[in-house]
């Protein structure tokens, strides 16, 4: 289930969307931070909106290949926010979008989160 979205502008690389849930609602901002995909630098660097409009870094996103099902090949972006007033980071993935005939949608993405590994999981 998406909860957010995010629109890549495929000709300079920024990014404009919104992220929802029960104790967030966050407009974010994508901008270029030149990692590419498999890099282990950023590709993005990621700020909020605060208070009064102004935008705070908040973030990092690294572009990465889907590697099975329907985005095999397909760029998507995963990414974290962190802040001193949340609980905890925000650990987020932006996927493809597809439209009703299952098309991807060029540069348009829904915005998921994601449960941390724990150590025990991740084994």
């Amino acid at each position: 289930m998406a909860s957010g979205t995010l629109k890549i502008n495929p000709a300079d690389g920024t990014g404009q969307g919104r992220y929802i849930d029960l104790h967030h609602d966050l407009q974010l901002s994508f901008e270029p931070a030149g990692g590419k995909p498999g890099d282990n630098d950023p590709s993005h660097r990621v700020y909020v909106s605060v208070k009064g409009g102004n935008m705070s870094e908040c973030g990092a996103a690294w572009a990465k290949r889907g590697e099975r099902g329907r985005i095999s090949g397909m760029t998507f972006y995963s990414f974290q926010i962190d802040d001193p007033s949340f609980n905890g980071a925000l650990n987020l993935s932006a996927f493809p979008s597809f439209d009703a005939s299952g098309k991807a949608i060029p540069g348009q993405f829904d915005v998921v989160w994601q449960r941390p590994r724990t150590a025990s999981a991740a084994a």
